[in-house]
């Protein structure tokens, strides 16, 4: 059995056809007696081992409750699966902690080889799906080797054609009235940004509602931006009131030395970091502790982190915002709060 890894940028349809996959294979196996049995795990909350276990009997119809030892889930889990080929989608995966990820799949891997072994029509297949492109490079050596082959599919943002043509069938099950001109200028405008479909479908509602809250008779260039950016903004501040609060106080430093089109140094970052924690009077983590908050926050997308060499003047980190400099007050006010 190999394995799957889906990368690409949110809203290209990754989950989409991921479960829409998973739910043909289930007919089709049971269409033809096949012995297949498939689950879907989203681990955006769930960011160790033990919870996407967990979760992966619970959908098996595997009732436990906390308290068992890791070792006796999968004990669980391979009575449940020993007769038949066993799929798990784990979507999300981005969140969780790297060492739990390589414990996952090292294992998920040794028990479909123990299936395999005392029956010839049993395996265990696992297809992660992730934002972040390069999602097992953060993952130790040691379990790169130990979670069996992995065909890795990235799927490609949409362009500007396509996200139009997604809106046009979207708007016309949706909305009373469109305009062509406003769907091919929201796609246009998320087409050049990310080619995240579902920014530009809730773009195009929002365009709409803005325009009957205003009383407007025709839509403007100035409604269309303003409705990007409420999306834009909406999503990001989501993502952020998710984050740990030491998390939030690290992406907080980093946001109060950003002046436009400018990288901060790490550094910088830290020192910043330090002193708000005094004023609020808080233990400061350590640089190292912090670099590796600053690392994590790059599985949002938010920042990018980086280690260049100065020559003589040594290694520096370099932090750079991947937030446009026109949703950086609200997002910045946000974390304030």
């Amino acid at each position: 059995a190999f394995n799957l890894l889906i990368t690409g940028l949110s809203g290209t349809g990754k989950t989409s056809v991921v479960r829409l996959a998973l739910r043909d294979l289930e007919t089709e196996a049971q269409n033809n007696g096949l012995g297949v049995i498939v689950c879907y795990v989203n681990a955006q909350n769930k960011q160790t081992e033990y919870s996407i276990l967990l979760s992966i009997l619970n959908s098996l119809g595997i009732k436990i409750k906390n308290g068992h030892t890791t070792a006796s889930m999968y004990n669980f889990l391979r009575e449940h699966i020993k007769n038949t080929h066993f799929v798990a989608a784990i979507d999300e995966a981005q969140s969780i902690d790297y060492t739990d990820l390589g414990h996952l799949l090292s294992n998920l891997y040794e028990t479909g080889g123990e299936v395999s072994a005392a029956n010839k029509n049993a395996s265990v297949s696992y297809v992660l799906v992730s934002n972040v492109i390069n999602l097992l490079d953060g993952m130790e050596s040691k379990y790169r080797s130990r979670i069996g082959r992995i065909k890795e599919i990235v799927f490609k943002q949409y362009t500007p054609t396509q996200l139009a043509a997604i809106l046009k069938s979207k708007a016309d099950r949706g909305l009373k009235q469109t305009h062509q001109s406003i769907i091919n200028r929201c796609a246009a405008m998320i087409g050049s940004d990310d080619g995240n479909a579902r920014y530009a479908i809730e773009t195009l509602r929002s365009v709409y509602e803005l325009a009957e809250e205003s009383g407007c008779e025709e839509i403007t260039e100035d409604i269309v931006v303003e409705a990007f950016d409420k999306v834009c903004l909406d999503h990001t501040n989501s993502i952020v009131n998710s984050l740990p609060m030491r998390t939030r106080l690290c992406l907080f430093s980093v946001m109060s030395l950003y002046r436009s089109g400018n990288s901060i140094y790490s550094i910088d970052a830290y020192n910043k970091y330090a002193y708000l924690c005094k004023e609020l009077r808080r233990e400061p983590l350590t640089q190292r502790h912090f670099l590796n908050l600053i690392r994590s926050l790059q599985k949002t997308n938010l920042v990018e982190f980086e280690v260049i060499s100065e020559g003589r003047g040594g290694r520096k980190g370099i932090i750079t915002l991947n937030i446009s400099d026109r949703l950086i007050g609200g997002i910045y006010g946000n974390l304030g709060e």
